[in-house]
């Protein structure tokens, strides 16, 4: 369905279709308008297309906004200045941005459908998420020092407690 925006976008170059209705998938959803339309979404596997072109031609290709296609469109919406939802996931848990947006993060793929997507690609999908959402917390403890989130302070906590399968660090093994 998504590969057929190329064609689509074509299309909305030499003015042939209008503006979707309201309850068609747009970028940003909710009827809110995409601020940033110049911005050019470069997502693997497509060729790099403006968020204004996306959002007009969205609703050609997946008619229904309740739709999860249209949903896991629409998590890429902060890339072209739509709001982040209330509470949203940040990639660096300190409010800033990854400094290696262009990071692959190819082990996320299957997440991707099968697109190994980059840090800021990753760094948008977040941003629909709840910050109390699992995979934020994964995201900020495992892979967010790799996108550029330097200065990120750990939970002393958490993954820092050694796992004692024997009681203790120098208790001998036994055999139950």
């Amino acid at each position: 369905r998504i590969r057929h925006l190329t064609t689509v976008a074509i299309a909305v170059a030499v003015g042939s279709l209008g503006r979707p209705a309201s309850s068609q998938c747009t970028i940003c959803g909710n009827g809110e308008e995409v601020s940033l339309p110049d911005n050019i979404l470069c997502v693997p596997g497509f060729p790099p297309l403006s968020c204004q072109t996306v959002d007009t031609t969205l609703a050609f290709i997946i008619p229904n906004e309740t739709s999860s296609d249209c949903s896991t469109v629409q998590s890429l919406g902060s890339l072209c200045g739509c709001p982040a939802r209330e509470n949203a996931c940040k990639l660096c848990s300190n409010g800033a941005t990854a400094s290696r947006p262009d990071n692959d993060l190819p082990f996320l793929s299957d997440l991707f459908l099968g697109y190994t997507p980059t840090c800021q690609i990753l760094e948008s999908y977040l941003a629909s998420k709840s910050d109390d959402d699992s995979l934020c917390f994964v995201s900020q403890r495992f892979i967010s020092e790799y996108c550029g989130c330097g200065g990120m302070e750990r939970d002393p906590n958490v993954f820092e407690t050694p796992c004692n399968l024997c009681g203790g660090p120098n208790a001998p093994a036994s055999n139950p």
